[in-house]
């Protein structure tokens, strides 16, 4: 069966179905005489009225358009034989807009009943009469009915009826009837009779089974079993198939994955690999005669392939008679919302059921809230889904259920109207003013670090100050609670583990942060006098109140967090208290023991310092926007890589877009980046950004262009924008667009965790130590694994490099410390000296084992120093590194054997749409295809995977929108096909908008 790829473009002025814009359908052709049989995905759109059908025998010229209703089969007949013809698809809207063409796709009629690849036994039971059964795929293999009787009504034209204790068809043994790594198996069944072991079709060998698909297996499930290495193995179905009715039941292998099919959907799977065992017993049908397990019903339209059907030639397979024609399927599905009753008064996480029906069969639900997709399709009975509330404003909310079947045929449930009434509250991040107070007279507001130091013994050096506006927060709101955040850069290297850091309230003094230093808080008037420290210095000490609350602060880099909550209550019911917090140095520490954090300064935004707050608000209160970043001192604004713009900023934003590359662009080496900026006030300079972080320095004159080394990145899909800023301070930032790189180098992400001296996983940890003790001996092992299913197979690796980021060493006189690499044996030591930063190690012979023998691929471990002394080590960032840049990684580096697939898939997101605004956990939806065969789809949000690369279709996965902050966010899909070749979608950007529920 041929794959072909169809684009549904959109036209100017349609409104009223917009997910169909730019969807990606696939669809199988097949060809038999005089016809050609079509089969595309059905769009779920509420307002969906059809589709049309449109072919010619010339190229985009089409004298035939069909109006084949809602369906998504169709089966063209009259055609020539060895004729080629084109197709291609439109759809329409029950207000009559239509769609543009899709992409366009061609076929060549057969002159004698052309027939699905791998097809190797068929039987319509359309004989009526006698005592065998045709086999319809040209491989004679005729079966003998024992006991089965002739019905005049199948599924199709005729059927064979079975009595559920003698009768069955048996075919003799065949070559073409041992499947080895592939298998599908179909059948409609119509069971009267459902309890111990029904046979459906059953391979057997002298005393057992090759492979089977079972209509009950005594749980009661339906179940598919084959023998692997002489074990038998399953996969079955969550519940019984109906009694008296028509199910259409399928079974598939693919050398690694066994899947069973009701009525065209997914419903159990398990994960095998190996060959089916191969015999020399006969295949049978409604029955077997090796433990004497027998159908009781009526079979018909049974299939046997050698190789795994998708899906959706699956659904095409049911839907279409062996010999020829399709179903006459025109009844749409029924259904029904179930529950809440209309009028409910919701709260919080709400099921939502529904009831479904069809004439054949019922393949999914999809339930909508206000005509938009709540989660993903509900593929099986009961049809429900679990509502979080608190992701739709309060009000009244439109439920629906769209039911779809086997033929495409789909139904929306009458709607349900609901009132949710959430607790409002909101969470808010507000950055602060900040600096350090020290034994002098210098002010550290513009240091990108905030000291804690304790100096001499036992006295404080350092101190934290830190202020925060409050007014962000809605009049009338309460505070809940209050959590101050700080990433931790830098810690001393003696023995302790810990560093005692306290919060403290500002008391009797009003701090100018710009200003303020360790003798005065405002660079004029002292603190209060003291003696708690070196020289007298007062450093605020007789200027804070008790403390609320102590941590105890590891030497992980990373967030640590303080809980204010009572320091902010009082703030926000006495304003004129709110003088600050101050963050105290450990004075029960020895000498030079510190901790340093991220100030507002640091040019990493993502460690900067911030307080989270959460608020209630009375009944009828509006929240802010949940997770807001934006807030900060005074009415000043926050850019989008964090730089605060002052109050007076401009208001009129530039006008800046992206000249080149252009969208969806394939880029290799060193490339120019082009952007167009303009302002009345004047452009004071452009910044590239690389989902969504800094490529370059800001250009502060025109032309703005950048030579951009793709090299530095790992191949794949990245959204590019150019940001303006005028003289005043206002930003804008242009549309998005979407690149793939192709340079044969890719950076592959491990699993890590470090192995100590217990029994302890550490998999979760941010750091991975390598460490010696005692003298000469192995206390500390860090271990990594690595997926080279990106690599194509077609490459040959001439380069692979291991990169580890160092975060700390050992104080000791020794300036290194060998870290080796193994594979089982073999090592290459690497001295790693005590700089931070990256370090590599030469794994290239490993890795090219690896893709040789994949079953030797069980990863790979970094060893400590055998030769050191006792205490010696080296601290890495792991995978769980806040620091995402920080992050291990596998360089490898490549080039094609072959160039016999060169030509990308294609792939484009379909939901969610374009500047919607979303909240709580949604699905994220792509249409992919390829010429040849497709590996996986990709979703990144900012840059950042979701999930992992789904192999298989429908491409979909949930993304939690409560784990980023409030604001607009771009979402990509990279497409890869089996030979390696990479797509990217075009970017869809979204605003994320929260609103966190208050449990009452």
């Amino acid at each position: 069966m041929r794959v072909c790829r169809i684009d549904l473009r959109p036209i100017k002025g349609w409104r009223a179905i917009a997910g169909l814009l730019a969807i990606t359908f696939l669809f199988a052709c097949s060809a038999d005489a005089g016809q050609l049989t079509l089969a595309w995905t059905a769009n779920t759109e509420s307002d969906l009225a059809g589709y049309k059908l449109h072919y010619g025998t010339s190229s985009h010229t089409y004298q035939t358009s069909i109006d084949v209703g809602n369906r998504t089969t169709y089966i063209v007949t009259g055609l020539l034989s060895g004729q080629t013809y084109y197709f291609a698809v439109t759809a329409y809207n029950t207000s009559g807009a239509e769609s543009g063409y899709s992409n366009e796709t061609s076929g060549v009629v057969g002159g004698g009943g052309g027939l699905p690849a791998g097809l190797v036994a068929a039987y319509a039971f359309d004989e009526g009469a006698g005592t065998t059964t045709g086999d319809a795929s040209g491989s004679g293999n005729t079966g003998t009915l024992s006991g089965a009787t002739w019905n005049a009504t199948g599924k199709f034209g005729k059927a064979l009826s079975f009595n559920g204790s003698s009768s069955l068809v048996t075919v003799a043994d065949a070559a073409s009837l041992d499947l080895t790594n592939g298998m599908t198996l179909e059948a409609w069944l119509y069971p009267t009779a459902l309890s111990g072991w029904r046979t459906a079709i059953l391979k057997r060998t002298t005393s057992g089974l090759a492979y089977s698909l079972y209509a009950h297996n005594n749980v009661p499930q339906p179940a598919t079993t084959i023998n692997v290495g002489g074990s038998d193995v399953s996969a079955t179905g969550p519940s019984a198939l109906p009694l008296n009715s028509w199910s259409h039941l399928a079974a598939t292998y693919d050398g690694t994955t066994m899947r069973i099919y009701v009525n065209g959907a997914q419903v159990g799977t398990f994960a095998v690999s190996g060959s089916i065992t191969t015999s020399t017993g006969q295949l049978s049908i409604g029955g077997n005669n090796v433990w004497g397990e027998y159908f009781s019903g009526l079979i018909d339209e049974v299939r046997v392939y050698n190789r795994a059907l998708s899906a959706a030639e699956i659904q095409t397979d049911m839907t279409t008679a062996i010999g020829g024609g399709s179903s006459s399927d025109t009844t749409p599905p029924t259904a029904s919302i179930t529950a809440p009753a209309a009028g409910a008064v919701l709260t919080g996480t709400t099921a939502v059921t529904a009831t479904a029906t069809d004439n054949v069969g019922v393949v999914g639900v999809q339930f909508k809230v206000d005509g938009a997709n709540v989660g993903a399709e509900d593929m099986a009975a009961p049809y429900s889904i679990s509502w979080d509330t608190s992701t739709a404003s309060n009000g009244t909310h439109s439920l629906t259920a769209v039911a779809r079947d086997a033929a495409g045929n789909v139904k929306t449930s009458a709607a349900v109207s609901v009132t949710v009434a959430n607790a409002t509250t909101g969470t808010i991040r507000l950055s602060p003013q900040d600096t350090t107070l020290n034994l002098d007279t210098m002010n550290y507001s513009a240091d990108p670090s905030l000291m804690t130091y304790t100096w001499p013994a036992n006295q404080v050096a350092n101190a934290i100050v830190m202020k925060f506006d409050l007014t962000p927060i809605p009049t009338g709101a309460t505070v809940q609670a209050a959590t101050l955040h700080l990433s931790l850069t830098a810690s001393d290297s003696q023995p302790e583990p810990t560093y005692t850091i306290t919060a403290h309230r500002i008391i009797n003094k009003n701090p100018a942060i710009s200003s303020a230093t360790g003798f005065t808080f405002n660079g004029v008037t002292g603190w209060t006098a003291n003696t708690c420290c070196f020289n007298n210095v007062p450093l605020a000490q007789a200027d804070i109140a008790a403390a609320v609350d102590s941590r105890a602060v590891d030497k992980t880099p990373g967030d640590k967090t303080w809980t204010v909550t009572s320091i902010v209550q009082q703030w926000w019911t006495t304003p004129t208290s709110n003088l600050g917090l101050l963050l105290n140095s450990d004075a029960s520490a020895l000498n030079d023991r510190y901790r340093y954090f991220a100030s507002m300064e640091n040019a990493n935004a993502t460690l900067r310092p911030y307080l989270e707050v959460t608020y209630s608000l009375p009944p009828g209160g509006t929240p802010m926007p949940a997770m807001m970043t934006a807030a900060s001192v005074g009415s000043d604004s926050v850019d989008t890589t964090g730089n605060t713009l002052p109050a007076d900023a401009s208001a009129t934003a530039p006008s800046v877009s992206l000249v080149d590359p252009l969208s969806q662009q394939t880029l290799a080496g060193t490339n120019l980046l082009t952007a167009s900026a303009s302002d009345i006030a004047g452009i004071a300079g452009v910044q590239f950004m690389l989902d969504g972080a800094a490529l370059g320095n800001e250009l502060r004159s025109a032309p703005y262009t950048l030579e951009w080394d793709t090299a530095s990145v790992s191949d794949g899909g990245y959204v590019i924008t150019a940001v303006a800023r005028n003289t005043a301070g206002a930003i804008a930032s242009s549309e998005p667009i979407s690149v793939v790189v192709a340079n044969g180098n890719l950076w592959i992400s491990p699993l890590d965790t470090e192995l100590g001296l217990d029994a302890i996983n550490r998999s979760a940890e941010p750091t991975l130590s390598t460490t010696t003790w005692p003298d000469n001996q192995a206390a500390s092992a860090i271990a990594l694994q690595f997926n080279l299913a990106q690599v194509p197979a077609a490459a040959m690796v001439y380069e692979a490099t291991l990169h580890m980021a160092l975060l700390d060493a050992d104080a000791s006189a020794e300036p290194s410390y060998n870290v080796s690499a193994h594979k089982i044996t073999g090592r290459n030591p690497q001295p790693v000296d005590t700089r931070p930063g990256d370090k590599v190690w030469s794994v290239t012979p490993i890795v090219q084992e690896w893709l040789g023998a994949p079953t030797s691929n069980r990863g790979l471990l970094l060893n400590p120093d055998l030769g050191a002394r006792a205490n010696r080590y080296r601290r890495f960032a792991s995978s769980e590194h806040p620091n995402r840049n920080l992050r291990p990684y596998l360089q490898v580096r490549y080039t094609r054997l072959s160039a016999a697939d060169v030509m990308p898939p294609a792939v484009a997101l379909t939901a969610p749409a374009a500047r919607r605004t979303v909240a709580g956990a949604i699905a994220l939806a792509a249409a992919a295809g390829d010429n040849a065969a497709m590996a996986g789809v990709q979703f990144k949000v900012d840059g950042v995977p979701v999930g992992g690369e789904t192999a298989v279709a429908p491409y979909t996965v949930i993304w939690d929108t409560r784990r980023v902050a409030d604001g607009p966010h771009v979402i990509i899909a990279i497409a890869r096909d089996a030979a390696g070749n990479l797509a990217v979608s075009e970017p869809v950007t979204v605003v994320v908008k929260n609103v966190v529920r208050l449990v009452r």
